[in-house]
């Protein structure tokens, strides 16, 4: 094991390991929010053992992406899934809840509120499936996926972060990532679906929806 791994211990997963980049991410302000967002919204309000955050549901999705694309990189070389590929796949796990913080910023107050819950807003889904959808305004449509782009974006530039000391890499890796979090719809740019068409499974690993 390499000595720049970090150790995380899970009730559920056992030892999880974390390369540096992963690491980078999870200590920023940003992603450390997601301790204070229950997994499961209100559900905590009947049953109280139902308490685990949005922190832990990422750190666990990181960790299962991981393990899935290194055993394809494993048992099916001909994919020529590269370490950057599964870097890539890590940290979109590791990012796909991460949200948006101001969504409403026509709002002084609802902006100031987001500031503080940010991302998956109050009781997770809810909030973006009944909650926006009732009181959202322009923002009804907004989904945490996009948010999650952007906050990834927003961690990025904020905390200097780069995946590659090649400018042309780096690049590429987050245009990946954010694919991976939110794959295009069939109007998207000819650039982003070459993209995910020379690999499609990696962008399947951490999203709930098939590619298009």
């Amino acid at each position: 094991m390499s000595k720049e791994m970090k150790i995380f211990n899970d009730p559920v997963h056992g030892t999880m390991m974390f390369p540096p980049k992963l690491v980078e991410v999870i200590d920023t302000p940003q992603f450390q929010r997601l301790r204070n967002i229950k997994q499961l919204g209100t559900v905590y309000h009947v049953y109280p053992g139902a308490s685990h955050n949005r922190f832990e549901h990422s750190l666990g999705t990181a960790h299962l992406a991981g393990k899935f694309i290194r055993m394809l990189q494993s048992n099916q070389p001909e994919l020529d899934i590269t370490e950057d590929d599964v870097l890539c796949v890590e940290i979109a796990g590791l990012c796909h809840d991460l949200g948006e913080v101001l969504i409403l910023q026509q709002n002084l107050k609802a902006a100031m509120y987001f500031s503080i819950f940010a991302g998956h807003g109050p009781f997770s889904h809810m909030f973006d499936q009944m909650f926006l959808s009732a009181v959202g305004g322009k923002n009804r449509k907004w989904k945490h996926e996009q948010g999650s782009r952007d906050m990834f974006d927003y961690i990025l530039t904020t905390h200097n972060i780069k995946l590659s000391i090649d400018p042309d890499l780096d690049d590429k890796m987050v245009k990946m990532i954010k694919l991976m979090i939110k794959p295009p719809k069939e109007n998207a740019p000819k650039e982003d679906q070459n993209l995910v068409k020379k690999k499609p499974f990696l962008y399947e690993v951490s999203i709930n929806s098939a590619l298009y």
